[in-house]
């Protein structure tokens, strides 16, 4: 099969290799079908600076993000080999408008992964508090009835623009792939009933041998507590700061390793750890290549997931499959990734007090660590198997043709 795969950060040599974009690309081309991937040309990051290149024997073309409707990206399309279908990832990707209207023009089956529809501004006040805030449904413009309804709530006409432009392309597609049963009810409530969606949780690739870099471990006491994403209030890293102080009190050498290639907020985090009088004990990796998470992985006593919201949560996938203990928040996502007590540890969402319990019933508890561990291998061999799920997604790309072949 020819798929075209339409993401925001594509495929990159060395950057993001568990995004779902690049573990389906190449989970597709390893076992023989043609794949092409498009994603944002970003000059200012390295990994997506280059226009075209070839990346694990996958054609990766890359253009200017704008949600303007022009001819780079028609251009781009018309001269790959035609797809059979094309793949949309991310409701908030703003090369859509192009790619549905190229794609609809040749009968192409349309097929879209929103990731994390809390993402998308339109829907939620706080992206990064979505539970805390009203969803609005009624303010995503599929038509121009919708436009004109949304001009005259709120008169800003660049804005309401953009939203229409986002989201009339979804009346569009063919199906829909969900990653979560959560992700998929909110679909619904979109409009997008459950006959034009499943439910296809996302999966990382298996690790390769590697020599871990324990340079990454330098200055580090132990027990090492992990935290891997981006330092904003999404990810709550206030919540673990917080909860470090409880912590502390029990393992006075204990390490809380941040990795992120986001530093924005390290210095409210350093100010905030010194407050509480564990300054000493707030560790910075910033990014860290794989051999450097590697060490991380195998030597930490647990990863810490205290999120206010999740897409998915690939790094959830990444501890299961390296072994390493998890204590996450109770949320929607996580909560179908995470069984309580059986393959990690669920504890309160915005609540440092129980996250504390909960690290530190993990960190005085070894047969507790090995049961966890042991079940979180499990779980990626039986629920996240790529052949299984890879097989599933071939199959919704089939259904889109059929319902695509009734439309045009």
């Amino acid at each position: 099969m020819d798929v075209l795969i339409l993401g925001i950060g594509a495929l990159t040599r060395d950057f993001a290799r568990n995004w779902p974009e690049p573990v389906l690309a190449r989970a597709l081309a390893q076992r023989g079908h043609r794949v092409a991937a498009i994603g944002y040309l970003q000059p200012d990051h390295p990994s997506m600076q280059q226009r075209s290149e070839t990346i694990d024997g996958i054609a990766v073309r890359r253009v200017r993000p704008s949600i303007w409707p022009g001819r780079e990206l028609a251009q781009i399309l018309d001269a790959l080999p035609r797809p059979e279908v094309m793949h949309i990832f991310h409701l908030r990707n703003v090369l859509i408008w192009d790619a549905v209207a190229w794609a609809r023009r040749r009968h192409i089956p349309l097929v879209h992964s929103p990731v994390g529809p809390f993402h998308d501004a339109y829907l939620v006040d706080d992206r990064e508090r979505p539970y805390q805030s009203v969803v609005h449904y009624d303010r995503l413009a599929y038509n121009l009835r919708g436009l004109v309804r949304q001009l005259l709530r709120e008169p800003k006409p660049r804005r309401q623009l953009t939203n229409y432009l986002l989201h009339a392309p979804l009346r569009q597609i063919d199906r829909f792939i969900a990653s979560s049963h959560h992700e998929q009810g909110i679909l619904q409530r979109m409009g997008f009933g459950y006959e034009r969606s499943e439910v296809i949780p996302l999966w990382i690739e298996e690790a390769t041998p590697i020599v871990p870099d324990t340079s990454v471990l330098a200055g580090r006491g132990r027990p090492i507590i992990l935290f891997i994403g981006q330092l904003t209030p999404r990810k709550g890293f206030d919540l673990l700061v917080e909860a470090m102080p409880a912590v502390v009190a029990h393992h006075p050498n204990a390490s809380f390793v941040f990795v992120s290639h986001n530093p924005a907020l390290q210095h409210r985090m350093s100010e905030r750890a010194a407050e509480l009088g564990v300054a000493a004990n707030l560790h910075f990796a910033g990014r860290v290549s794989e051999a450097q998470k590697a060490a991380l992985m195998q030597h930490a006593a647990c990863l810490v997931v205290p999120s206010r919201y999740e897409g998915f949560g690939l790094p959830l996938l990444e501890a299961m499959q390296a072994g390493v203990p998890l204590v996450a928040s109770n949320i929607p996502v996580i909560d179908e990734i995470v069984s309580d007590n059986s393959d990690g540890l669920l504890v309160a969402a915005e609540d440092p007090a129980a996250l504390a319990y909960g690290i530190n019933r993990l960190l005085g508890d070894e047969a507790l660590r090995t049961r966890l561990a042991a079940a979180g291998r499990a779980t990626i061999a039986e629920r996240f198997n790529e052949e299984d799920l890879l097989a599933r997604v071939l199959a919704a790309y089939e259904r889109a043709a059929g319902a695509a072949s009734h439309t045009s």
